[in-house]
């Protein structure tokens, strides 16, 4: 496995050994910290499209209600025609 060592080594006698793959309390903080963040932007994201849909579905919404209110307006008047 791979070592961090002293780069003073072995000219000063030095104690300092780390694994390359081992992570200090700190360093494991800042990963949870990273993901953590990462999943708020994607669900900031996510929400952001969704509200984009939503003002896509309202403003569709409105048009439809104002069709068919064209669309009864003409059904009465063809009636009164009748």
């Amino acid at each position: 496995m791979k070592f961090y060592g002293c780069p003073l080594w072995p000219d000063r006698h030095c104690e300092f050994f780390r694994w390359v793959n081992e992570h200090t309390d700190m360093e494991e903080n800042q990963l949870k910290l990273l993901e953590k963040d990462t999943v708020i932007c994607e669900l900031e994201v996510e929400l952001k499209n969704r509200d984009g849909k939503i003002k896509k579905l309202q403003s569709k919404k409105a048009k439809l209600e104002e069709d068919l209110k064209h669309m009864k307006n003409e059904v009465s008047e063809m009636r009164i025609e009748i």
